[in-house]
């Protein structure tokens, strides 16, 4: 059977300590969330540090992307300041990954908030 590559193998494989460090980090703790927290369906929403989101990969999507994964009725329901999606690799680690591209919120720095809500896809 032939390995089938991911657009996201090359993203993760590029990443420094600090970043492979927060995105390992921020995916452990989106999947603590979704079983504490009883999420079901395809996404959890949590707030995170403002920092680790600057440390988070960022992936680029289109528009059909978007739409076909569910992210509009997400940004109208859940309002998150960032979207991101979780990424499983063959060793069973789950990497959490930020979205970038048209329609989806544009992460902006903000002093007087130490934390941003998440939506992330699971």
């Amino acid at each position: 059977m032939p390995l089938e590559l991911s657009p996201i193998v090359p993203l993760i494989a590029g990443l420094d300590a600090k970043q492979r460090e927060t995105a390992l980090s921020v995916g452990a703790s989106v999947k603590r969330q979704q079983q504490t927290g009883h999420w079901t369906g395809n996404h959890v929403v949590f707030n995170v540090n403002r920092q680790q989101i600057f440390s988070l990969p960022a992936y680029e999507i289109h528009s059909n992307a978007a739409k076909s994964m569910g992210i509009p009725k997400l940004l109208s329901t859940h309002h998150p300041e960032v979207c991101a999606m979780l990424y499983e690799d063959q060793h069973g680690a789950v990497w959490c990954i930020r979205l970038n591209g048209p329609g989806l919120p544009v992460f902006q720095d903000d002093w007087f908030q130490s934390y941003a809500k998440l939506a992330v896809l699971v």
